[in-house]
């Protein structure tokens, strides 16, 4: 179980930036009572500029996970789901409601396919007492493995997907992957470097992912990771494979930085515009503990 401090640090940085946001502000405020009125003024100018400038370094350290603003990245009106248990802000109130495609691996196949979702109150149990039931359990009507559902792109269509089968799917520094789909030869490789904090233990720094593909004899590339840290995780590539149906492989990576947080992240190809060979659709972002 992680240890409350970490939880604290984890949950306030990705979830609760606005709560630290008022309690530091409220903190300058209380301070400022000490002193005469033009240095009390000063003297918290200069706190919230200070604690605004860790919030955002803060932030962009959890949630620039991509190479575009979060702003940009929320407003492209897809979302993505799995299967499973999450915690209650982690499924939309309509999620039952809105219509969803599916990427489904059987034994012998992966195809995309139009399906309903369950989503049925649970307890949590890292957040429940007694017989509170405020989580999700969400399940399709589909048997096969969901590999992840998609709400919101009208430019899918039903039929079998040609998965791409890597000899391994983690993603280390200095890594590089190369495969050929549909004709097409691929590179997926990595950045970043080890930092050793003592002498057992070394952090991860500054790590990208970026995916190249030469295209009708035009080289296109993808910046589909870039974050500050790894904390005790390795980013794994979930399902490489043509989704959207226009030859260019599509992706979908847990781009998470954390190893409390999944963040299935995924990007199609059919919107790309210019040298871009992939753009980003949608991410899930979930916590454990």
């Amino acid at each position: 179980m992680m240890q409350f401090s970490d939880f604290t640090r984890h949950y306030f940085s990705c979830r609760g930036l606005h709560v630290i946001t008022g309690l530091l502000l409220s903190a300058v405020l209380l301070g400022s009572c000490s002193s005469n009125e033009s240095s009390d003024a000063e003297d918290q100018t200069t706190l919230e500029s200070n604690a605004t400038d860790s919030l955002e370094t803060d932030t962009l350290s959890v949630t620039d996970i991509v190479d575009a603003p979060n702003d940009e990245r929320v407003s492209t009106g897809t979302v993505i789901l799995t299967t499973g248990e999450f915690h209650g802000d982690e499924v939309m109130e309509d999620a039952e409601e809105r219509e969803w495609w599916g990427v489904f691996r059987s034994d012998s196949v992966t195809y995309l396919s139009k399906t309903f979702i369950t989503c049925e109150r649970v307890n949590d149990p890292i957040l429940d007492e007694g017989n509170e039931q405020t989580g999700w359990a969400v399940s399709t009507n589909n048997e096969d493995e969901t590999v992840v559902l998609i709400n919101g792109q009208d430019i899918l269509s039903e039929g079998e997907i040609e998965e791409v089968k890597l000899e391994s799917s983690y993603l280390n520094i200095d890594d590089e992957l190369e495969f050929v789909y549909k004709n097409n030869r691929y590179k997926v490789y990595t950045e970043g470097r080890e930092e050793k904090l003592t002498d057992n233990y070394s952090e991860i720094r500054d790590f990208k992912v970026f995916v190249e593909a030469k295209i009708d004899g035009e080289l296109r590339s993808t910046k589909v990771m870039d974050v500050e840290y790894l904390e005790s995780l390795t980013p794994i590539l979930l399902f490489v494979g043509d989704i959207d149906r226009d030859g260019i492989a599509d992706l979908l990576i847990n781009a998470s930085y954390h190893y409390n947080v999944y963040l299935p992240t995924l990007y199609l190809s059919g919107e790309a515009e210019g040298d871009e060979l992939l753009k980003f659709t949608a991410e899930h972002h979930t916590v454990g503990c």
